[in-house]
């Protein structure tokens, strides 16, 4: 083969195995840029090759080991073999970064329902709370559907008094693209009539995405500890904050949907 005619704006292509400090080198009025770029999973980075070619000729038959001083470092045997690979391997990387960019995606909307779910609950805000869950959602035994999960929370959280449920550490394990689940920890507080009690959770999650959207199928709530504590906050003089940095507070009596919830 006697030449290449390189036409795009930007020619790329994974150089090789090595790592190599990034350097400029201008080769036959070609700017080359030599660096360091995190390339395809299971390589922390990789010399990255870009060259700047506006119809210009690289004779890829010819001896590049003269040309390109790091090409022998870097271990590539055959030069026009090496050029021709490149659209493979560049569309390969991009399909595999556009794989670390669903899964880190994924991570993200699951931990945003943990997230969702514990402010739904403390506002009680129970159609963002039901809408959460998949739509034929199993709620005891023998009942489906956010209907019987609306009318579940109802009776659950109309039992106690206002809750803070803090929410740590969240680890999720991707099982295929719709698929996953997830430990959840929080740390909660409620009111049980006269008594504040203070909680360590897991929640054992199931998720699922249908149309592009992820969903809680699942939530089991194990329990750490639950303890009373020597002070129920529901009983301070009101803290008219930022007057006093002790008292009861305005949450979550002003939330608009704790109103409504409480008045039904």
């Amino acid at each position: 083969m006697g030449s290449e005619l390189l036409g795009a704006a930007d020619w790329t292509f994974n150089a090789g195995r090595h790592f190599g400090a990034p350097a400029w080198s201008i080769v036959d009025g070609v700017d080359v840029q030599v660096g360091l770029e995190p390339a395809c999973p299971g390589n922390v980075a990789a010399p990255i090759v870009s060259l700047t070619a506006l119809k210009t000729h690289v004779h890829a038959s010819e001896p590049l080991v003269s040309r390109f001083p790091w090409y022998r470092d870097w271990g590539l045997a055959t030069p026009t073999e090496n050029w021709l690979a490149t659209g493979e391997a560049a569309a390969e990387c991009h399909d595999q970064a556009m794989d670390d960019v669903t899964r880190l995606l994924a991570y993200e909307e699951i931990r945003q329902l943990a997230a969702r779910y514990a402010v739904a609950v403390d506002r009680r805000d129970i159609n963002a709370l039901v809408e959460l869950f998949i739509d034929d959602v199993r709620v005891g035994r023998d009942s489906y559907g956010r209907d019987a999960l609306r009318a579940n929370f109802e009776e659950q959280l109309s039992a106690i008094g206002p809750s803070i449920l803090n929410i740590g550490t969240h680890q999720i394990d991707l099982i295929d693209d719709d698929h996953a689940t997830g430990h959840v920890y929080c740390k909660c507080e409620v009111a049980e009539g006269d008594r504040w009690i203070h909680q360590a959770i897991r929640y054992d999650d199931t998720y699922e995405r249908r149309d592009g959207r992820w969903y809680i199928v699942r939530r089991l709530h194990k329990l750490f500890y639950g303890a009373e504590v020597g002070v129920n906050p529901l009983g301070l003089p009101p803290a008219n904050w930022p007057e006093n940095p002790d008292g009861l507070g305005t949450l979550p009596y002003e939330d608009p949907t704790w109103q409504a919830f409480n008045d039904s």
